[in-house]
C-alpha cells in the first residue's frame, strides 16, 4: 500500500509539473527537462535525504517500472527547506522562473504564502482528473 501511495504521489507532481509546463510564458524556458511534449525527463528539488529523498526515489523507481520506462528524475537535493524557499524568491522577484526545476517540494505552513506571492510559479489542477489504480 505504500508503495502505490508513493506511485499516486509521483504520478500527481508528474501531472502537475507536466500541466504547469503546458502553458506558455516567456519566463520558461521551452526546452526544459520534462516539459517538453513527450519528454521523459522530469527534476525535482528536494531535501531530507533520510525521508524526503527515498521517498521520492521509490516513487519515480516504481513509476518508471510500471508506467513509463524511459521516465528518469533528476533530484537536485538541497540542504534545507529554506533552501527551496530562497530559490523561488530569488525567481519569483527577478520574474524568471525557467532555473526552477519541474517539481519543488514544499512545507506545508510555507506554501501558501508563496502560492500568493509568486502566482505566476504555480499551476491550479483543480481541473486534473487523476486516476488510482
Amino acid at each position: 500500500m505504500k508503495r502505490k501511495w508513493l506511485s499516486v504521489l509521483l504520478v500527481g507532481a508528474m501531472t502537475l509539473s507536466l500541466a504547469a509546463c503546458s502553458g506558455s510564458s516567456d519566463s520558461k524556458k521551452e526546452d526544459k527537462k520534462g516539459s517538453e511534449e513527450g519528454g521523459h525527463k522530469l527534476s525535482i528539488m528536494a531535501w531530507d535525504p533520510a525521508f524526503n529523498i527515498p521517498a521520492i526515489q521509490a516513487a519515480a523507481d516504481d513509476y518508471k517500472e510500471n508506467v513509463d520506462s524511459e521516465f528518469e528524475l533528476e533530484i537536485l537535493e538541497q540542504a534545507a527547506s529554506e533552501d527551496i524557499e530562497t530559490a523561488i524568491t530569488t525567481a519569483g522577484s527577478a520574474g524568471d522562473y525557467s532555473n526552477l526545476p519541474d517539481i519543488v517540494l514544499f512545507q506545508d505552513h510555507y506554501i501558501h504564502r508563496y502560492v500568493a506571492d509568486y502566482p505566476d510559479a504555480w499551476t491550479p489542477l483543480g481541473d486534473i482528473d487523476i486516476q488510482l489504480g
